[in-house]
């Protein structure tokens, strides 16, 4: 049986490492997903996003105490992750946050 749309988060404390290791869940879950599924979801990310002097301080703060692993996450890795397993992929900045979605390719 294969499912319609998932959301999926891809920061916090249910996924350690690099982008590269959070997409590890699309591979599992995308023989799951039908033809056309959406896919969406959001990331905190680093890299060239702007935040102020307190949010950065309050990310290091809860990457150091584990809360998050997102320190090398950055926009354009999380694209290019989607990129290579999904179609139609969108993704955009609030804030800290780049939320995304997608659409499963043709089985």
């Amino acid at each position: 049986m294969r499912h319609g749309p998932l959301a999926f988060a891809t920061s916090s404390t249910a996924f350690r490492g690099a982008i590269r290791q959070k997409a590890v869940p699309f591979d599992h879950l995308s023989p799951l997903l039908a033809s056309g599924a959406h896919v969406f979801g959001a990331n905190i990310v680093q890299g060239n996003v702007p935040r102020s002097r307190p949010a950065q301080a309050l990310m290091d703060l809860h990457t150091c105490e584990g809360m998050f692993s997102n320190a090398r996450d950055t926009v354009e890795e999380l694209d290019a992750a989607l990129r290579q397993r999904f179609r139609g992929v969108k993704v955009g900045i609030k804030g800290t946050v780049a939320w995304f979605e997608a659409r499963a390719a043709a089985s």
